[in-house]
């Protein structure tokens, strides 16, 4: 397995400075301290505190109010790539190339619990459900494990993907798992028995990121493909008229 991704060299601004802010958008501040590229950010529930995994092979928490890095975290032996709070804010996770999901305890940086899982494959994306007791972990190894946030137990390995599962979203209700991968496909599961519902095509490249409304009916995904779809969770629909949804084959 190729060491590095497309994303790592890839020069997105054409130079070394962002381009200029839109008209009336305020850049309140920049926090540095990382020394490497940073992955998935993620906000605390009551929007206090910022948490970014790194390349650095750390993790750190942000102060939004003064832009103070409060804790660093540190035990992963690669890049850490995604993290998620749980419901409460006291429970960080957090998914690494070293091929581990961590668990932390915010308030201490204290690592609770290390699950390896994926079995040399790097871990791309995590996600809590709703009511903080299941993780969901996504891979390059094809897969999404589902977790028992206090035993560390598996309770499901979901396969479907033919290619790397690279994020991962749970509805605000915690009934459907989404997860998007690089076979250019989104796909919606039942997170308690792992079957699948639906699979959603319409992107022409690698799904990056998923985030579904706070009501639950509408899915909006990225792609590298340069565009953003908004899907019907529903029925499958997408605004674009060349994306279709795809019904899951009935189980016998």
């Amino acid at each position: 397995m190729a060491k590095k991704r497309p994303e790592d060299t890839a020069d997105l601004w054409g130079g070394d400075e962002p381009p200029e802010l839109p008209p009336g958008v305020k850049l309140v501040r920049t926090l540095r301290g990382h020394t490497d590229l940073i992955g998935r950010i993620a906000w605390s529930p009551d929007g206090q505190m910022l948490a970014s995994p790194s390349k650095d092979k750390t993790i750190r928490l942000w102060d939004t109010e003064t832009g103070e890095c409060v804790r660093t975290l540190e035990g992963n032996a690669d890049m850490v790539t995604s993290v998620a709070f749980d419901l409460t804010g006291r429970t960080l996770a957090s998914g690494s190339d070293d091929h581990t999901v961590k668990l932390w305890d915010v308030k201490s940086g204290k690592t609770l619990k290390t699950i390896d899982g994926h079995s040399l494959a790097w871990v791309l994306s995590v996600a809590f459900d709703p009511r903080g007791r299941m993780l969901a972990s996504a891979s390059s190894d094809r897969t999404v494990k589902l977790w028992d946030v206090i035993s560390g137990d598996l309770l499901h390995e979901i396969k479907g993907h033919y290619d790397w599962v690279r994020i991962v979203a749970f509805d605000p209700e915690g009934r459907t798992l989404a997860t998007g991968s690089s076979d250019r496909t989104i796909k919606l599961w039942d997170p308690t028995s792992g079957q699948l519902l639906r699979t959603l095509e319409g992107h022409t490249h690698n799904v990056r990121s998923l985030t579904i409304d706070p009501a639950g009916r509408t899915l909006a995904s990225a792609s590298r493909d340069r565009t953003v779809k908004l899907w019907d969770m529903t029925s499958g629909g997408s605004c674009s008229a060349h994306s279709r949804g795809t019904p899951a084959p009935s189980t016998p």
